[in-house]
């Protein structure tokens, strides 16, 4: 990885670019965090971390592709990417799972904890363009969702469970099991949350 840094910023000199001028940050950015990471990302030269980067969103973009091959709409391409993640990432409990792994290697290990699931989920569908985010739920269970931004909706799937959050009366479509029911069903309608919290007392 050494070596690609090193050819990365001869590439950067050799287009011109000084390293030199150093753009300012953003204030979004410096008000919420530390000083130690504001120097990182003032920082005109790629270091290792950016060369994981681009390897890892390399990854996530041609695995990306190739699972949602085919699909017709946002909904399908987000339900065989969770479904990708949930059978070939094997479930482990939290104390088996200690030491911390990034998704691309929790990828290539095969294996990891539902955080490990969701994230590795969420850096999927960001390389698609549809937005994402981990929540942290208390009832009925505690443990994590990952709510996808659908159709105007928060669309939930259940890491641990490798199941989403079925909609009252969902219809299987083009092999992937269901629809999502959204935040506001799950909302209006919580028996939709009893239905997992059965499963995982099961």
């Amino acid at each position: 990885r050494e070596t690609v840094v090193s050819l990365l910023n001869d590439w950067v000199e050799m287009g011109g670019e000084s390293f030199e001028v150093v753009e300012p940050v953003d204030a979004e950015y410096t008000n919420r965090l530390d000083k130690d990471r504001v120097e990182r990302i003032k920082s005109p030269r790629f270091a290792i971390r950016d060369v994981t980067h681009i390897r890892d969103s390399q990854w996530y973009a041609k695995i990306g592709k190739a699972i949602v091959a085919g699909s017709k709409s946002d909904r399908e391409r987000v339900g065989r990417l969770f479904y990708y993640v949930t059978r070939n990432i094997v479930l482990r409990t939290d104390d088996e799972t200690k030491l911390p792994l990034a998704p691309f290697g929790i990828a290539m290990l095969g294996e990891g904890n539902a955080r490990d699931r969701a994230w590795l989920f969420v850096n999927l569908l960001r390389q698609l363009r549809i937005d994402a985010v981990v929540l942290q739920v208390d009832e009925p269970s505690s443990g994590l969702l990952v709510g996808v931004l659908l159709d105007g909706g928060i669309c939930l799937y259940d890491p641990a469970l490798g199941l989403p959050i079925f909609a009252e009366k969902a219809e299987a479509t083009s092999g992937v099991t269901g629809r999502a029911a959204t935040w506001a069903e799950v909302t209006r309608n919580p028996k939709l949350f009893a239905v997992l919290a059965t499963a995982k007392d099961s």
